[in-house]
């Protein structure tokens, strides 16, 4: 088997056994596992293609996931939005430098206008809950729906697999989204396992719908 198979054929497994870990609340494994995703889907880039921008935003991400294993104190959630604030503008960065060709201004705004909705929905849902996080949350709301349109931008212009990134940066809203709930709404069962299943595969195809355009 060819290294770049064992790497990626790593991080499914630590995917899979980190929700499990997740399921029955195993904090030990749980941690360790989070701490190794990113290292193996860094790795596997590395392996394929060693982009330096697209393993810069895994970095940022792999630093948000550290952070993020102590969120209940606030400096360490600022820390963790911030590096994942630095990921989604480096996402934005290598999305925006490989579309050929942006579209005209009428298909900008129809793309644009449904990020806005969302966007200005999601910041006045969470607002009672948020406290002194309003910066850095309605900053963080903007930055990930940029993120997300560049990635469509980017599928629209390259087509093929670059759809995949597309789709990946849509379960990135949707896992943060959900993790906002979790962190200044109601908490909810298995809102964890969620955020997790879907973040993983995210990061995955953003990758993947980069690196085989």
């Amino acid at each position: 088997m060819k290294f770049f198979n064992v790497v990626l054929l790593s991080f499914i497994c630590t995917g899979t056994l980190h929700l499990l870990f997740v399921l029955v609340d195993y904090s030990p494994g749980r941690r360790i596992t989070k701490v190794l995703l990113m290292p193996f889907l860094m790795l596997w880039v590395y392996s394929v293609f060693p982009d330096y921008l697209l393993l810069s935003a895994l970095f940022w991400g792999w630093l948000g996931d550290c952070l993020l294993i102590k969120k209940e104190n606030g400096t360490f959630l600022r820390l963790g939005i911030l590096a994942f604030l630095a990921g989604h503008l480096t996402y934005v960065l290598l999305f925006v430098i490989h579309i050929p060709a942006f579209p005209g201004t009428a298909a900008f705004c129809g793309i644009f206008f449904p990020y806005l909705l969302f966007g200005a929905g999601m910041f006045r849902l969470l607002r009672p809950g948020l406290g002194r996080m309003v910066f850095p949350v309605g900053v963080y709301i903007f930055v990930i729906s940029s993120m997300s349109m560049s990635a469509l931008l980017f599928a629209l212009s390259v087509g093929g697999t670059a759809w995949l990134a597309f789709a990946g940066s849509l379960l990135f809203v949707f896992s943060d989204s959900v993790l906002s709930f979790q962190l200044f709404m109601k908490p909810f069962k298995y809102g964890r396992f969620v955020v997790m299943a879907s973040y993983i595969p995210a990061q995955f195809l953003l990758v993947r719908g980069f690196l085989f355009r």
